[in-house]
């Protein structure tokens, strides 16, 4: 549950507030707005958080009610154990930055002490979010997952406190299981085009100093059966955060450069092209972590801009590798605005950002790749638009322009030596 994968297992949330997370953007020059980049060690963990101290005024919600007691089948049904749902009037998606972000799999071992109340009865796999700063080392936060009888559960340990995800209607009616206090609630999601309904289950908790989030997407009646969750994991006591100690921390970078020390850094400076004088540099970043090793540069001309990423080629990129017969993987002009109603589905991402091996790379291919932004009597916005990659050997630069001709770039482009 890393970078992406964080995002992409939290299937509560709806598919159009799940962003990619780690593409890079610097910031822009004080005429546009800015654009947000990795700054020192920190990467962009897209998951469904929110302020944890937002303020709850209103009425209690007439909607708010108490579920049967478990059933004979739930593990916790001699205690009677109960929690009490509010009802989320709201879900929230936030981006947070994690300062130094790397993580480590969970082991079994890591696993049986930080969920000893479910490890031994429920398949359990997660990750443990750290982050490095000025030498030392801290954990983030544990995001874990376990299988109860083919029903996913999601947890969120951390130190201190977890960034609550949902808003209650009202003051929060708290719950209480062997002393440990317990906010439970339900988000009901709108109904999908099949006329359904999820039900998220969730409860926020402290054992101690360790704070505990748990999530669960079910059906209407579900509260026994989470409620008995719950009361695995509290009366399994607190989750023993020092077998997380003494990661191997990898190699990380995230370091500003100025224009000069980008186009000399030693890995991926030789490949820049160089941008027309009358764009002013924005920033440049030099970035590393265990998924991406990455120099990012901007430029900016008014509203037009220049985003150049020289990074290694990555295996999941090498479908993007177009050859010059492939005209229907890059020619623009076949592919009218709107993009998501002419361009085949299953073929977008290449159309939108195709790779051409340096060697294949003609004029002619650049010309194919313009296409027109804006409207056509504003010439502030109406300019060439081009975006694409090229490929020198294993380095891959992806270049978006605002308002440079394709002779220009051919130009730049040829001119890089193949190292």
């Amino acid at each position: 549950m890393k970078g992406n994968d964080l995002l992409n297992g939290l299937g509560y949330v709806d598919d159009c507030l799940i962003r990619e997370a780690e593409e890079p953007r610097p910031k822009k020059s004080s005429t546009r707005f800015a654009l947000s980049v990795a700054v020192g060690f920190a990467v962009i963990i897209a998951a469904f958080l929110i302020w944890s101290n937002f303020p709850n005024n209103l009425p209690i919600s007439l909607g708010n009610k108490l579920p049967p007691i478990a059933t004979s089948e739930d593990p916790h049904f001699s205690e009677d154990y109960k929690l009490y749902f509010n009802n989320a009037g709201s879900q929230v998606v936030r981006n947070i930055n994690i300062e130094g972000h790397f993580w480590e799999e969970l082991t079994s071992m890591q696993i049986r002490r930080l969920f000893p109340g479910t490890a031994g009865k429920y398949q359990t796999s997660g990750t443990v979010n750290y982050s490095y700063q000025s030498g030392s080392v801290s954990i983030f936060n544990v995001e874990a997952r376990f299988d109860a009888g083919g029903k996913d559960i999601k947890i969120t340990i951390a130190p201190g406190e977890v960034i609550k995800c949902y808003l209650i209607e009202g003051e929060p009616i708290p719950s209480e299981i062997e002393d440990v206090k317990i906010e439970a609630g339900i988000f009901i999601t709108n109904r999908n085009s099949k006329g359904q309904r999820n039900y998220i289950y969730y409860a926020d908790f402290k054992i101690d100093d360790v704070a505990y989030s748990v999530e669960y997407i079910g059906k209407k009646g579900d509260e026994g059966f989470f409620t008995s969750i719950i009361a695995d994991i509290v009366l399994g006591g607190k989750a023993d955060l020092s077998v997380l100690a003494n990661p191997t921390v990898p190699l990380l970078r995230g370091d500003r450069l100025t224009e000069k020390e980008a186009y000399a850094e030693q890995d991926f400076g030789a490949y820049l092209p160089k941008v027309p004088g009358d764009y002013s540099f924005n920033d440049a970043v030099r970035f590393i972590n265990q998924e991406s090793n990455y120099l990012l540069l901007s430029w900016s001309k008014g509203y037009a801009d220049i985003r150049i990423i020289a990074s290694e080629l990555k295996d999941q990129d090498r479908g993007r590798i177009v050859s010059p017969e492939d005209e229907e993987l890059y020619n623009m002009a076949l592919y009218p605005t709107p993009w998501a109603d002419s361009m085949p589905r299953d073929t977008r991402e290449v159309i939108e950002n195709p790779i051409f091996n340096i060697e294949d790379l003609t004029l002619d291919i650049l010309k194919m790749r313009c296409y027109i932004r804006g409207e056509q009597d504003d010439p502030d916005i109406n300019s060439v638009n081009m975006r694409f990659s090229t490929l020198y050997g294993n380095i891959l630069v992806e270049v978006s322009t605002e308002g440079v001709t394709p002779e220009y770039l051919f130009s730049e482009l040829s001119g890089i030596p193949r190292v």
